[in-house]
């Protein structure tokens, strides 16, 4: 099975860095994106641009929310989801922290049908494989993390980085285990080049072959050539072709989401990599 011309590409909005830092509106990137075929979005604060105050102050103010629906009411056909930088594997991590609050405001005020989207990711928590109460820790804070969107008739999904992929896999099956009925409203953010950061390259064909369609939500596109992210998707560390043939066999349908790395000309090395994966098998 191929991936198809109609399968729903995404981008997430730091690829957007240097378009944003030389004055272009989060608006206007939006615009470009929506005119270009690309029908999902997510927000990643840091790189919101002039939206960048209101997601921040979403759980303490009406008009930064009012401004987060307007913006959500202006892209009617875009999937939006609000990805936010947390310590989940740190151990410490409160469920009322402004951070997390502030995030699941806004993502409220993102939501389509009622249905707010919450990603999450631990960027700092550098340990490969916590020990057994840090891991504790992290079950249930993701447990409750995820029944706050629950009670909102929302969803969490959480993307792996510094931590190993059995470790993030122990904490994400136990905090499904934990809600229950409501299991599938928690998902992975699914990021094969990440694996690059904890796992051998020889173990990730196999772990991509291992990952279900229903424990995941999205999948991240970008592509490492020497330790670095790339401009393009292409060949590098990572065998897309070959991925990309192997989770469309096991029946994965995306969204599929551009995170590459930030440059003048993103416009057209987005199309560059989205032909190469359209291609590629």
């Amino acid at each position: 099975m191929q991936v198809q011309s109609q399968s729903v590409f995404g981008i997430v909005s730091n690829c957007w860095k240097v378009q944003l830092d030389q004055g272009y509106s989060l608006i206007q990137l939006i615009d470009q994106a929506l005119a270009r075929g690309f029908l999902a979005i997510e927000l990643r604060q840091g790189c919101l641009g002039e939206c960048e105050a209101d997601f921040a102050e979403a759980h303490a103010s009406e008009t930064s929310r009012r401004r987060i629906v307007d913006l959500s009411k202006r892209f009617p056909t875009i999937d939006f989801d609000l990805a936010i930088d947390v310590p989940l594997f740190g151990g410490q991590l409160q469920t009322d922290s402004d951070h997390f609050l502030a995030g699941l405001e806004a993502a409220k005020c993102l939501a389509r049908n009622n249905s707010p989207h919450l990603r999450l990711v631990d960027t700092s928590t550098r340990s490969r494989d916590p020990d057994s109460n840090t891991i504790e820790a992290t079950i249930d804070v993701l447990t409750k993390m995820a029944g706050r969107l629950i009670q909102d008739g929302g969803r969490l999904s959480v993307e792996h980085a510094h931590q190993s992929w059995d470790t993030f896999q122990f904490a994400m099956s136990q905090a499904r285990q934990q809600l229950g009925s409501d299991a599938d409203r928690l998902r992975c953010c699914f990021d094969p080049c990440n694996l690059l950061l904890t796992e051998s390259p020889e173990r990730i064909p196999a772990i991509v072959d291992s990952v279900a369609p229903a424990d995941v939500s999205m999948i991240h596109l970008k592509q490492r050539r020497h330790g670095l992210i790339q401009p393009v998707v292409s060949d590098g560390d990572l065998l897309w072709p070959a991925l990309i043939e192997s989770l469309t066999s096991h029946g994965h349908h995306g969204p599929w989401l551009f995170e590459i790395a930030p440059d003048a000309n993103v416009w057209s090395h987005l199309e560059q990599s989205r032909q190469f994966l359209l291609k590629s098998l």
